[in-house]
């Protein structure tokens, strides 16, 4: 499939999964997922329950790994935070 991009953004009220492809100069969304937290797991944007927001994350991510036949083992995040610090983990 090339050079496939998956992103996360997890906000206070859902997660959104997008898997998108360089075309050009340009990102072509392939796909897309979107799953609100079942309970009060963020609250101002802030992780409140590591455990709750990570339970969404994966099924995101498995939902999305499944209808496009690949394993994502890479993902560019989006999570606001005021104690956030960034990071890159291999």
């Amino acid at each position: 499939m090339g050079d496939i991009i998956f992103s996360l953004d997890i906000g206070t009220r859902n997660v959104v999964g997008i898997v998108a492809k360089m075309e050009g100069d340009t990102y072509k969304v392939i796909d897309y997922e979107i799953m609100e937290h079942p309970d009060r797991a963020m609250y101002d944007g802030q992780i409140h329950d590591i455990e709750k927001v990570s339970s969404v994350v994966r099924v995101v991510k498995e939902k999305l790994e499944e209808r496009n036949g690949q394993t994502f083992n890479y993902v560019s995040i989006a999570a606001a935070g005021r104690a956030l610090k960034t990071q890159k983990v291999f």
